[in-house]
């Protein structure tokens, strides 16, 4: 008896420990997409935020950061970014090419422009609808942001481990917006 006592002991212990971990796991995993958005409840539905992320493949443009905004009641998304150039025009047309696939938006929205001593922020939004967005976060491509700003044509995109780690936080978190949808 005092054996088979030490046994139960010793096997619950380890399914202990082993559940600990996977609770560990588990809130480490939603701790990183909580890190990569937020939601607020409004009159019309639920608005998610997906935070800023800085691309670093860059051609003929400094800097590229951008952010997105998913309606949930009119499945638009809105992708705002912001560039930094030495070239003062906003975004004419906003191209996003992911593999075999391109997503134009002819219709850029620009926020400002500022000067800064190295050249010019430039802050704008693009409209995709949601359908456009699961085809760029679901494909094993990583997206290329392409644009032209005044005659010059300029991209960014992510470095290739930065989309792999970003299009599988992407993909969690659209995956939880459509499981909540259902």
């Amino acid at each position: 008896m005092c054996a088979s006592l030490l046994f139960y002991t010793f096997d619950m212990k380890y399914i202990i420990c082993f559940l600990f971990f996977i609770t560990v796991a588990i809130d480490s995993s939603a701790q990183t997409i909580r890190q990569r958005y937020s939601s607020r409840l409004t009159q019309d539905g639920i608005c998610y935020f997906f935070r800023k992320v800085e691309l670093s493949k860059l051609e003929n443009i400094d800097k590229f950061v951008y952010d997105m905004t998913y309606l949930d009641w009119n499945d638009s998304v809105a992708i705002n970014f912001t560039i930094h150039s030495s070239i003062p025009n906003a975004p004419k047309v906003t191209n996003i090419k992911s593999g075999e696939n391109s997503f134009i938006c002819d219709k850029t929205e620009r926020y400002f422009v500022d000067v800064t001593n190295n050249g010019y922020i430039i802050r704008s939004s693009a409209k995709y609808h949601k359908n456009d967005l699961d085809k760029i976060v679901f494909s094993k491509d990583k997206p290329i942001f392409c644009f032209q700003l005044g005659n010059t044509e300029a991209s960014a995109t992510y470095s290739d481990s930065a989309w792999k780690k970003d299009s599988k936080k992407l993909q969690s978190i659209l995956n939880l917006i459509y499981s909540l949808k259902q």
